[in-house]
């Protein structure tokens, strides 16, 4: 998951933008904006789950992927510009 979400009260932004020019106009990234107390409580619950199922990965775990993984992610940033 890479998705930016900012919640305060009863407003959610939620999206893939860096909110920086460069994530609106040339990469065509967008959030979207919820004032919706109903929307805004399910964001708050899913980011409490993801938050439960989350750990921090070391820098030493990090360094010990796979070849194999490492050359996956090697693959997928090749495509990352076209999608």
């Amino acid at each position: 998951m890479h998705a930016k979400v900012i919640i305060s009260d009863q407003l959610a932004c939620s999206g893939s933008a860096n909110m920086d020019m460069r994530s609106f106009c040339e990469q065509f990234e967008l959030n979207a904006v919820f004032f919706d107390g109903k929307v805004v409580d399910r964001l708050v619950q899913d980011f409490y789950r993801d938050l439960s199922v989350s750990y921090e990965i070391s820098l030493s775990e990090f360094e010990k992927r796979s070849r194999i993984q490492k050359m996956k992610e090697v693959f997928a940033r090749l495509l990352s510009p076209l999608f």
